[in-house]
């Protein structure tokens, strides 16, 4: 099996992505353009990004045109912007996974708690440890959001 950390060549992401046995090209991206990310959707292979730290708000309009659930395993950090980017899905009964997602706090805490409440679709950040008051409150408004229980997160002003 092909192991890339990146891939920035789409002929070659086409080639890969087409290969049965792909998930684990996939799986091991570190960085994900645009373009990579929209030859992904379209290659049919499944979206789960198990070492993708970052992600710009374009990759994740591509990524977020994908029919069936996307996982990010890394992903600790989301601006608004990709949040929103990821979450505006055609396909709402599709979930995202963000285990990844740890800390959302301060006023960008709850930007990205709007973001991700303004979704249709479910959105699962069972690896939540530290969130504000006002982010929490705003993530409890829809109920397709999954969070770890009260206990285990650490509330913060």
């Amino acid at each position: 099996a092909i192991s890339l950390a990146e891939l920035d060549s789409v002929p070659l992401a086409r080639k890969v992505f087409r290969q049965s046995g792909s998930s684990g090209a996939v799986g091991a991206l570190t960085t994900i353009s645009p373009e990579i990310a929209r030859e992904l959707v379209q290659s049919g292979a499944s979206v789960s990004m198990h070492r993708l730290e970052t992600l710009s708000p374009e990759a994740a309009r591509e990524l977020a045109r994908e029919r069936r659930d996307i996982t990010f395993l890394k992903l600790a950090a989301l601006s608004p912007e990709t949040a929103r980017a990821l979450t505006d899905r055609p396909h709402s009964e599709a979930s995202v996974y963000m285990p990844g997602v740890a800390v959302l706090d301060g006023p960008a805490g709850v930007a990205v708690a709007e973001a991700l409440a303004s979704t249709t679709g479910s959105v699962h950040l069972e690896g939540l440890e530290r969130v504000s008051a006002r982010a929490l409150a705003v993530l409890r408004t829809k109920p397709a959001i999954k969070l770890p229980p009260d206990e285990k997160l650490t509330i913060v002003p």
